[in-house]
């Protein structure tokens, strides 16, 4: 693929790109090590949580131009939303379980949309209390 980028530079997007783009998310793979000193043993889990910041260094381009090969080329679209979707149910189950630093699960679920509604503070118009109108004493009365 001779393609241009808008700026007149050939891109690097090449059918060989999109197959190794495609075994990116294979090789994202947590793994579990338990090691054993004495009668005890210790849990190591090395993660490997796939990111579009992942696909890049993997594919060795910008990360920028991972999401402007993502707008022009629905193959690679649809890479990048395995990658997210991945992404975003490995937080959940390994947030839930304990396996990952939930702190850092939150935040990166942040970016999935998911927010904590138990820490929103709400204010009344220009940040004043809100005000309530105690119905009773409004003189509204439909006896």
């Amino acid at each position: 693929m001779a393609d241009k980028h808008p700026g007149g530079r050939p891109t690097k997007y090449t059918p060989e790109l999109l197959k190794k783009a495609q075994g990116y998310l294979k090789q994202c793979v947590d793994t579990k090590e338990v090691v054993r000193t004495g009668n005890s043993g210790q849990v190591i889990w090395t993660v490997k949580l796939p990111s579009v910041a992942g696909l890049a260094i993997y594919l060795k381009v910008a990360r920028q131009t991972v999401y402007d090969w993502a707008e022009t080329y629905p193959q690679f679209s649809d890479i990048l939303d395995e990658i997210l979707a991945e992404q975003e149910q490995r937080l959940i189950d390994n947030g839930l379980a304990g396996n990952y630093n939930s702190a850092i699960a939150k935040l990166v679920l942040g970016k999935h949309g998911y927010q904590d509604k138990l820490a929103q503070e709400h204010t009344g118009r220009d940040g004043a209390p809100i005000a309530f109108i105690d119905m009773a004493k409004s003189g509204d009365t439909d006896s």
